[in-house]
């Protein structure tokens, strides 16, 4: 199982995106790919944008690399309440992620496990990918 970091930040009116991906927890763990960016467009989503395309990414990932079992830590709730149907996605973005994200879970057959942290609580994978999402922007720490 690959577990997956996830985050978003918004500043500088930029919308940033980060990905962490491990062989096990990330303290204890190889990280096996970093990636971030930046939307184009985050139709007035501000955060929620970067946090949706870092969940997609990581999954996109494991697709690529035929990963089955993936855990998806993030600390914005709304990254397994839109894919469980908890939420019911009403904008155009939330509903492209939904949809998206249930398509490849069931058409690549990989069981998702999802793990809530708090944000800026000291989680060294979420602050990472924070850290990533941030730098996207181009805010200085």
């Amino acid at each position: 199982m690959k577990f997956a970091y996830v985050d978003g930040s918004f500043s500088n009116e930029k919308c940033g995106w980060g990905v962490v991906i491990c062989d096990g927890p990330y303290t204890r763990a190889s990280v096996l790919y970093e990636a971030n960016g930046v939307l184009v467009d985050d139709n007035g989503h501000r955060q929620i944008g970067g946090e949706l395309k870092a969940a997609m990414v990581a999954l996109w990932w494991a697709i690529q690399h035929g990963v089955h079992e993936m855990e998806i830590v993030y600390d914005y709730d709304g990254i397994r309440k839109w894919v469980t149907g908890e939420w019911h996605a009403k904008k155009p973005m939330t509903k492209t992620y939904q949809r998206w994200m249930r398509n490849q879970i069931e058409t690549n057959g990989i069981l998702v496990y999802w793990k809530h942290v708090k944000g800026h609580s000291g989680d060294p994978g979420n602050e990472r990918a924070d850290q990533l999402a941030k730098d996207a922007t181009g805010v200085q720490s």
